[in-house]
């Protein structure tokens, strides 16, 4: 799926009030951001968007070193770094995901990683489904 793609699904299904879509877009960036910056060139990242009961979940999965136990239980704790270097030398502060999860409790949703070593990660992000009745009864 391509990014423009991707983009449109999330703006079509996540809730449309001020401020939410920019914060979805936002996690969602960073995860693409980390799977190019942990993956090995010439390889593959996928990205999936699916409404989930009520839910819209987009998952980023790339192709690489994965996550031990250790470094997954500290993913998002602010200013740590993990085990795994960038691959192409980037700069890490170990501050995107905890903003990335902070995004996500506050728009009433979740980001988790399914991941083990040497077989790269998924890193799911939930947001609610936008639903233009419920939006309406609420001005009302």
């Amino acid at each position: 799926m391509d990014m423009m793609k991707t983009k449109q699904s999330i703006i079509e299904n996540v809730s449309r009030a001020k401020g939410e879509l920019e914060k979805a877009l936002e996690g969602m960036e960073n995860l693409l951001s980390n799977a190019v910056k942990y993956s090995p060139p010439d390889t593959t990242i996928r990205v999936s968007v699916r409404a989930d009961e009520g839910k819209v979940v987009c998952s980023v999965r790339d192709e690489g070193p994965g996550l031990s136990r250790e470094d997954q239980e500290k993913l998002y704790q602010r200013g740590v770094l993990l085990s795994a270097a960038p691959t192409g030398g980037e700069p890490s502060t170990g501050y995107g995901l905890a903003v990335a999860k902070d995004l996500a409790a506050r728009l009433s949703g979740d980001l988790w990683c399914e991941s083990e070593p040497g077989h790269g990660a998924i890193f799911s992000l939930s947001l609610p489904r936008y639903r233009e009745e419920e939006h309406a009864t609420k001005g009302q």
